[in-house]
C-alpha cells in the first residue's frame, strides 16, 4: 500500500485526516517509524510500533499506560504542567491505546513543542538537568508497583546472561572477527566477576526492584528551549523493573561520554569526570 494511503488510513483511527496541515517523517530513532502530525493549532506523534524488537505491543502500551497514569497524579500534585512533564497518551476514536492497521501496530501522542534532544550533552548544566528529571522519574515511581508491569524485552539489562551469549558468539565466531578482537575478549573475560554484582543481589532480595525507564539516553529527555531546563524523559518503550542502577549507568554510558554513542571513531569514545558530577548533583 502507498505510504500516504497507509497513514492517512491510520490517521483516520484517531482524527479527521483532511485537517492534516502537514506531516513529517522524525529520523532521531533506532526502533519505531515516528511522524509529527501537524494540525493548524496542535502537533501529535504518530508512531509504528516496532513489532519485531517488541513482541508484544500491548503489553508495552500497557506498562507505558500505567506508569504515565502514575507520574501525571504525582506531576499535577507538584504543580507541574502535565502536558509538558510526561509523554500523554491519545486514544483513538474507539478509545484504544493500538490501532492495528495493515498488521502493524500504532499508537499516538501528545506533540511536546518548544522542546529538544540532543544526541551529546552540549554542556555540564544540560547534563545535571537530565540529572534532574531521572531522579524526578524515579522518585514519582518509588511507590509504584513494579510487579504489575510486563517485561517488554526479556533479559534487557541481565549482563549475566548476555555475557553468556557474548563467549557463544566467540566460540561459533561466523563473521571470523576473533582474531581481530582479542585484546577487548580478553578484558571482558578478567571482568566477568563483576557482571552479576546488580542481578544477583536483586535476585536474593538485597536491592529492591523498582520501576525502571531502562534507556535513560540524554537523547531521551526533553528540554525546554526557552528555559534550558528538563521537561521528561520520552521513549517509555522498555520500562520494566528492574534497579535504579540500570537508569543511572545507562545515562552515563550515553551522556558522559565525549562523542556521540554511534561514533565509529573509537579514538573519539572517553568519560568525561566533570559531567558525572553534573549528573549526580
Amino acid at each position: 500500500m502507498d505510504l500516504a494511503l497507509k497513514l492517512e488510513n491510520v490517521i483516520n483511527k484517531y482524527f479527521d485526516p483532511t485537517k492534516v496541515v502537514d506531516i513529517k517523517v522524525l529520523s532521531q530513532g533506532h526502533i519505531n517509524t515516528t511522524y509529527i502530525v501537524k494540525f493548524p493549532e496542535i502537533s501529535y506523534i504518530l508512531q509504528k510500533i516496532n513489532s519485531y524488537v517488541f513482541k508484544n505491543p500491548f503489553g508495552v502500551m500497557h506498562n507505558i499506560k500505567e506508569v504515565t497514569r502514575h507520574v501525571k497524579k504525582k506531576a499535577t500534585y507538584l504543580g507541574k504542567d502535565p502536558n509538558r512533564a510526561l509523554l500523554n497518551i491519545v486514544k483513538s476514536v474507539k478509545d484504544q491505546e493500538v490501532v492495528i492497521v495493515d498488521g502493524e501496530y500504532w499508537r499516538c501522542f501528545q506533540y511536546i513543542d518548544n522542546a529538544i534532544t540532543y544526541d551529546k550533552v552540549p554542556s555540564n548544566e544540560i547534563f545535571e538537568e537530565v540529572g534532574t528529571v531521572v531522579g524526578e522519574f524515579q522518585s514519582m515511581l518509588s511507590d509504584f508497583p513494579a510487579d504489575v508491569l510486563d517485561d517488554t524485552i526479556q533479559h534487557f539489562h541481565d549482563t549475566p546472561y548476555r555475557y553468556e551469549h557474548f563467549k557463544e558468539s566467540i566460540q561459533l565466531d561466523k563473521c571470523d572477527r576473533v582474531k581481530l578482537c582479542k585484546d577487548e575478549i580478553e578484558f571482558f573475560k578478567q571482568n566477568e566477576m563483576s557482571y552479576d554484582l546488580i542481578t544477583k543481589k536483586l535476585a536474593d532480595g538485597t536491592i529492591p526492584y523498582r520501576v525502571n525507564h531502562n534507556d535513560t539516553k540524554v537523547n531521551n529527555v526533553m528540554i525546554d528551549v526557552n528555559t534550558n531546563k528538563a521537561l521528561c524523559l520520552i521513549d517509555l518503550d522498555t520500562v520494566m523493573k528492574g534497579s535504579l542502577l540500570f537508569d543511572f549507568g545507562d545515562a552515563l554510558r550515553c551522556g558522559a561520554s565525549t562523542t556521540v554513542e554511534d561514533d565509529p571513531n573509537l579514538d573519539n569514545v572517553s568519560i568525561d569526570l566533570p559531567l558525572i558530577h553534573s549528573f549526580s548533583i
